[in-house]
This record gives C-alpha cells, sequence and structure tokens, in this order.
C-alpha cells in the first residue's frame, strides 16, 4: 500500500495544534483591571471531543496555583546558579591538557565522522583555513590565478602565457591539521610548467575549465589568447587543439561538464564550439555593453541579456542551437551579470535575482522570470558546478551594518531556491583577490607576489539543522555508537553552540534518529520498492531495535517520540468517529510502550528537556489530569529554567480543542514568566504566545486574555539575545504584525501599536543585516493580512 507518509506527519503537527472538531460555544469569563490572569474553570458539556461512550478522554483546565506558589523570579535565579557553574567548568577546563568533554575530540571519532559532528555541534569555524602559500612564477607578469574545477590544480596567466602547477589534493573533511589519510594526493604547488601562449598584447587571457571525471583526474582548460582558443591539458601542461576567430575574443564560457564554449568577440557575435574545437557555429548576436552570457555545465542552454528589460535563452541540442526565446524580466534593473545553472537561469541585478525555472513541463511558464529581492548589494555570483548540489553558487556581497555602514562578505547560496548560508566576513583578507575552485572547497588570494591556498566549508550551517541531518543519516547507517558520541558531547555542553541550548540541540539529535526510525519503517508499505531494498531495511530496522533494547538514556528518548509517531499515524488526521478500532488499538499500545520508555528513563540521572515535553504529550493522550503532571512541569522548570519545548507543548494542550479554555494557555505562560521573572521569563512567554498563534485566524490577544506588553517585551529580549534566525526572525514579525493589524487590535494610535510597529521595524533591520533575501517558504505565502505586512517591511 502506498502511504503519503510526510503528508500525514504534517496532518498530525496540525491537528496536535486545532484538534479534531470546530471549536464548541462556551461561556465567557473576564479579569478585573489590575488581577492576575488564571484560568477559569471549564464549562465541559459544549465539548464534544475527544469523547468515547459520553467519557471524556481530556481533562478539564484548572489553574496554575501550583506555579504562583512559587517565589516570582526564583527559577531565574536557578538559571544564574546554572549559569555560574559551568562558566566555572569552562574556566576549569582551560588547565587541562585533554579536551573537555564537550568537546567532539574527547569521544575517539576520527576522519570524516570527527569531521561532520564538529560541523554539526559548530565547533568549525566558517572562515577559510589557511593550507599553504606559494610565490608568483618569477616570470610572468600582470598575473591572473585560477583553479581547476576540482583544487587540483593552480593555473596562472599573464602577458607571456600560462603556469600550471599541481596541487597537494584531500578529501573534504581533512581540514588543515588533520593527520595524513589514504585519499590524499600528492602535489607541489610551487612546482609550475610553463605553456607559451601567442595572443594580442591588448587582450587578457580567458580560461575556463571542464572535465567529466569527477575526481578531476581529466581536468582540461579552455584558454582564449586574442583570436585563439586553445584546449589544454592540466597535467601535462600541453595544448592539445586550436580553433581561430576572426576577431578578438572578448567573452568565453565553458560547459563545466562537456567542454563546449560559448564565444563572444569583439563584433557581438556569439559562437558555439564542441569540446575538441573543430568548429565554431554563430548562434546568434548580443549586446557587448551588457553583462555576457553564461553556458550551462551540461551545454544545454546559454542564458543571455537580450535589451535591459528582457533575458534570452537559446536552447542547445546535442552541441547545435535548437532555436531560441526571450524571457520577459519583471520590473527590471540595472544588469549585473547572467549565470546558467542545470535547473535555473538567473539575469542577476545588485538588488535582484530574475530566475527563469528550466522545466521543459512547464507548459509555456518557462519562458517567464520570477523576481527575488536581494537585500544586500551582489558584487559577484560564482558557480560551484563541482560542489555536492549542482545549484549552488557563491556570493560575494556588502552587507547593511546596523550603524548604517556595509560589510563585504562571501557566503553560500541557492539564489534559485532562496537558501543562504553563513556569511563570512572578508574584512581580514584586505584587498587580495579572491580565486574560487568549482568545488567550492579550495579558495586562493593573492596580492601579485604570493598566493595563499585555503581549505574551505561549503555551506557551514546557520543553525542546529545539520545535526538533525548527521543523526538521521548516522542512523540509518547504524553508527549507533557514533550517535552516542554525540549524546555524551550535548549532554556535556555548558554553552550554547548556534545560539541554542544544549537541550535544543539534544531535540534534533533524538528526533533526527526517531524520524529515520519512522519514515523507514513505513517504507515498508509502499509497493514499488524492490526486494534489495526490503532487505536492506529490514536489516537496518533490526539494528534499531538492537539499539534501543540497550535502554541507553539515548535510545530511549528516541524510542519515545518513535511510538508516539507511530500512535498518530495509526489514528490519522481525520475526526475521532473516523479512526477505526485497529487504529485506536495501535494509539494506544504505541502510546503505553513510549510511556513505559519514560518510565526507565526516569529512573536515570540524564533526562533531557526533551524528554519532558514527550511526556506532556502523551500525558495528554493517555487523559491525565493537568494536576497529575505538576510534578513533571516543576522538575522541569528547576532542571532547565530557560528552556521552553515543554511550555510549549503545554500551551497547546490548554487549547480549548483539548478541552481547555480560552485564557488557560496565557494564564499558563504567565504563571511560568513570573516564575522565571524578566526579562528571560518575558521571552518565554512570548515563545508560548507565537507557539498558539497559528491556530486562530482573527486577532486572539483580547480574546485568548493575552499580555501584548508582555509578548512585545519578550520579542525585544529575543532582539537582544540575537536568538532569532532567519525563519524564527519573520515569525516573530508575523506574530507582533498580527497582535496590532487584524480587527478587534488596538488603534493605529495607541501606544501599543506604535510600539509594536517599532518592533516591527527593528525585526526587519535585524533580518536585513543577517539574511540576504526571504525565505523561500514565506515568499511563497499570499492571502494573509500578517505576510503581507511582513513584505512590507521585506520585500519578497
Amino acid at each position: 500500500m502506498k502511504c503519503p507518509l510526510k503528508l500525514c506527519l504534517l496532518a498530525i503537527a496540525v491537528i496536535s495544534l486545532t484538534g479534531c472538531e470546530p471549536v464548541p460555544t462556551e461561556q465567557h469569563f473576564s479579569v478585573p483591571a489590575g488581577e492576575t490572569l488564571v484560568a477559569a474553570p471549564a464549562v465541559a458539556n459544549q465539548y464534544r471531543w475527544p469523547v468515547i461512550e459520553d467519557q471524556w478522554q481530556a481533562t478539564k483546565p484548572t489553574d496554575c496555583g501550583f506555579l504562583r506558589q512559587i517565589k516570582p523570579g526564583a527559577i531565574g535565579e536557578i538559571a544564574d546558579q546554572i549559569l555560574k557553574k559551568n562558566q566555572k567548568r569552562m574556566e576549569d577546563a582551560k588547565s587541562s591538557p585533554q579536551p573537555p568533554p564537550w568537546m567532539v575530540a574527547s569521544t575517539g571519532l576520527s576522519g570524516e565522522a570527527l569531521t561532520m559532528a564538529r560541523i554539526a555541534l559548530d565547533e568549525v569555524d566558517e572562515q577559510p583555513m589557511l593550507r599553504e602559500s606559494v610565490a608568483m612564477p618569477a616570470d610572468v607578469s600582470n598575473p591572473t590565478v585560477w583553479l581547476d574545477n576540482t583544487g587540483r590544480h593552480l593555473v596562472v596567466g599573464g602577458d607571456n602565457g600560462l603556469w600550471i602547477s599541481r596541487l597537494p589534493w584531500r578529501p573534504w573533511w581533512a581540514l588543515p591539521g588533520m593527520p595524513p589519510t589514504e585519499r590524499d594526493e600528492p602535489g607541489d604547488a610551487g612546482k609550475y610548467q610553463h605553456l607559451a601562449l601567442p595572443m594580442s598584447a591588448e587582450n587578457a587571457i580567458h580560461v575556463e575549465f571542464f572535465g567529466q571525471h569527477a575526481d578531476g583526474s581529466d581536468s582540461q582548460l579552455i584558454v582564449a589568447a586574442g583570436k585563439q582558443l586553445h584546449r589544454v591539458d592540466c597535467t601535462t601542461a600541453s595544448i592539445a587543439t586550436t580553433l581561430a576567430f576572426d576577431e578578438d575574443i572578448l567573452h568565453l564560457s565553458v560547459a563545466a561538464e562537456t567542454g563546449h564554449a560559448a564565444v563572444v568577440d569583439h563584433a557581438g557575435d556569439l559562437y558555439l564550439t564542441d569540446p575538441e574545437l573543430a568548429t565554431a557555429t554563430k548562434i546568434g548576436k548580443v549586446d557587448v555593453s551588457l553583462p555576457m552570457p553564461a553556458i550551462s555545465p551540461d551545454a544545454t542552454r546559454i542564458a543571455a541579456w537580450h535589451d535591459p528589460q528582457n533575458g534570452r535563452v537559446f536552447k542547445l541540442n546535442g552541441g547545435v542551437l535548437d532555436y531560441d526565446f526571450d524571457v520577459p524580466l519583471n520590473d527590471p534593473g540595472e544588469p549585473l551579470m547572467v549565470r546558467c545553472l542545470h535547473d535555473d537561469d538567473l539575469w542577476i541585478e545588485k538588488n535582484a535575482c530574475h530566475r527563469r525555472p528550466n522545466d521543459p513541463n512547464a507548459s509555456g511558464n518557462d519562458h517567464q522570470s520570477l523576481r527575488a529581492s536581494i537585500y544586500w548589494d551582489i558584487v559577484d555570483v560564482i558557480d560551484l558546478h563541482h560542489s555536492y548540489s549542482r545549484r549552488i553558487q557563491l556570493c560575494l556581497a556588502d552587507r547593511p551594518l546596523p550603524d548604517g555602514g556595509t560589510e563585504r562578505v562571501m557566503y553560500d547560496t541557492i539564489l534559485g531556491d532562496r537558501s543562504f548560508g553563513r556569511p563570512m566576513p572578508m574584512k581580514r583578507f584586505g584587498d587580495r583577490k579572491l580565486v574560487v575552485a568549482a568545488s567550492g572547497r579550495v579558495v586562493a588570494l593573492h596580492d601579485g607576489q604570493t598566493i595563499d591556498l585555503y581549505a574551505r566549508l561549503v555551506f557551514p550551517p546557520q543553525g542546529v539543522n545539520e545535526l538533525g541531518r548527521l543523526a538521521s543519516s548516522w542512523a540509518w547507517q547504524n553508527q549507533f555508537d557514533h550517535l552516542e558520541a554525540l549524546h555524551s558531547v550535548i549532554r556535556a555542553l555548558p554553552e550554547k553552540r548556534f545560539n541554542r541550548t544544549n537541550e535544543q540541540l539534544y531535540q534534533m539529535l533524538s528526533e533526527g534518529i526517531a524520524m529515520k526510525w519512522f519514515f523507514k519503517e513505513q517504507s515498508l508499505r509502499n509497493d514499488q520498492v524492490t526486494e534489495a531494498d526490503v532487505e536492506v531495511t529490514k536489516e537496518r530496522l533490526a539494528g534499531f531495535a538492537e539499539w534501543a533494547d540497550r535502554q541507553s538514556p539515548l535510545a530511549l528518548t528516541a524510542k519515545m517520540k518513535y511510538c508516539y509517531t507511530k500512535a498518530w499515524d495509526a489514528r490519522g488526521s481525520g475526526w475521532s468517529g473516523s479512526v477505526t478500532e485497529n487504529g485506536w488499538q495501535t494509539f494506544q499500545s504505541q502510546n503505553k510502550m513510549a510511556m513505559e520508555a519514560w518510565n526507565k528513563l526516569q529512573q536515570t540521572d540524564d533526562i533531557p528537556a526533551v524528554a519532558y515535553q514527550y511526556f506532556i504529550d502523551l500525558a495528554r493522550d493517555a487523559s491525565f489530569s493537568y494536576d497529575d503532571t505538576y510534578d513533571e512541569i516543576r522538575e522541569y522548570l528547576e532542571r532547565f529554567p530557560h528552556d521552553d519545548m515543554l511550555h510549549l507543548q503545554v500551551m497547546i494542550w490548554r487549547l480549548e480543542r483539548w478541552g481547555g479554555t480560552r485564557g488557560s494557555g496565557s494564564a499558563y505562560a504567565a504563571a511560568v514568566a513570573q516564575a522565571i521573572g524578566p526579562p528571560m521569563g518575558d521571552f518565554i512567554y512570548s515563545r508560548c504566545i507565537q507557539w498558539v498563534d497559528k491556530v486562530f485566524l482573527r486577532a486572539f490577544f483580547r480574546y485568548a486574555h493575552v499580555d501584548g506588553n508582555r509578548v512585545l517585551a519578550g520579542v525585544r529580549q529575543g532582539l537582544e539575545m540575537e536568538y532569532f534566525q532567519e525563519q524564527s526572525t519573520l515569525d516573530a514579525m508575523m506574530l507582533v504584525a498580527g497582535s496590532h493589524s487584524r480587527l478587534d487590535t488596538p488603534g493605529p494610535n495607541s501606544t501599543y501599536t506604535k510600539n509594536a510597529l517599532r518592533l516591527c521595524e527593528d525585526l526587519a533591520e535585524y533580518y536585513r543585516c543577517r539574511y540576504p533575501m526571504l525565505t523561500n517558504e514565506k515568499a511563497t505565502l499570499t492571502g494573509n493580512d500578517e505576510i503581507n505586512r511582513l513584505k512590507s517591511y521585506l520585500p519578497e
């Protein structure tokens, strides 16, 4: 049976927030001015779900008296004590010659696993790492430097020819300072081979690389020198073939995978050559006052500017022109460059990018372009065709600073998908010229005399998602010892990574394992899976089960999430009446196993915060009363005073559709905030309110008795802590915007609205200083007042 698993799990998440029945009519209650918000008693006879045989399957809400009994700010004092203890641990570790237990080097991991773990836990600087320095060739004049696609060859060009050297090569994960590996390849950067080239004195040399082998063993380059094109073998530094033109060559673009070349001469004639340089066929003409065209890596297209308002695409088939067409650009600005990838053609301006998806099945839509605003000033875009994704580029840009200045940075991006990596300031490199291999993993910086070669990570992570991906990969490979090593590092962490607590990191670890376990088990339902795949999957799933039997804290935590997910998968996302008897039985049995894992976890002294979150979910589904969870909530507060994951699930449980009242969630959040004390209490409060924001289609602050000023204070605290990242910044903006722009909100001249507007502006400035464009997730949303207001601050 085929099963749309991802849609099913999305529905599980939605149903957790919304419940399964319409919101019932309820008796409203009021809170006198100046009094503390406390949830009113529930009126149960109007609620219809979840009910089985007229018996409640969810509890009625109670007040938060147990939290109100905690001295205001007492939990915040505990947090201060934990912080001081952790600071002392870090200080004490400085005197030890051994790596502390919160560093990956303490685990015994080695090789690729060591580097992957360090990257996932934010131990590797995103800055390029110096490998070696080499002098320019002694005889070169007016030098230009290139690196071949894989970073195996260094090429220096000048008025008197080319110099080529073979570089030492290492796998991407063998960072400078790591011991030799079996995959290392020898080389000598300073041992140049000279290749003389005849050329016109007034024209510079153009060099482009190609090769069919991913290991770079057949690296070739096409050289434009005067009126001639030369095909050169990097290994032997010899000319294989030469092709002459009638005019001097102005521009060269080579298909990185095939060796076909797009050539523009000084007259503006556009030619296409074959890889052997046997022929050059004129296929069109371009305006030489506009940026020069680019050919796709697979030689299926050439993208160019037709005029400042339109792009042009030349479709190629078997190395010859098939047809061409114009692409109108939406609200075009000043042309800067054009790039041609496997999947996209991009016409790039200083602050915008026009994308034409290369989709032959788009029924005419592939002749249209989509515009994306860019908040930073683009300087250059370098295609990384030989990176792990054929869509990645390296951008150089000037980003705005809060003081009104700008900063030159480089960052990896997929412009066609609005994806972007961590920006790296380039100030320390001064005015040296940057050269990048098409793999993205080797860069060179030179000043005309010395070339510095650096190793570099492609798309270094900005947040904790990379840890989830690594956990998922290692789990599928049954590398559970590696995962337990990550467990030990994260549990020992005394500091934040990616500006997230160790408990937030641990959540990514456990859920990466659990969801891989679940999805691979469900894949056996797919009748399209081959027998060989089924056997592999069963073998790997047996490894999961064997590891779970160890009952380590990580295994128990992952099993809680796995069983809970299986329970909801069996129940389904429909109304309670649509659930089958077998569905209810599986729901109950899986939740029972998850609760058994929780009980075993409680017998250890190593319960992660996310396990408490899972417990709250299970308690809700098992018809616990709120009172039954108070001990766990108090214990959680004392152990994890500044983590909010349990509180977010309690907010869901207290929604009306789960048996709560309209004010019970905000009352709980207010009680937690009071126990923690400002400013972190306000921050946790704002996070709790934001978590249930998506449930309410209209303004809900007044309806749900939310303290709007506390929300603003909490979001402001998040800004000061620099907590917000690309998605959470936008979510915070939408929460604040909705609190003052929807119907039934304070008037436009109210103090609250003015403060909310100012906070939205500050959030937008914060975002523009950190991220170059709106994310795809938000850019594609329409028809929502908060989205429209968001885009007024951050154009799409």
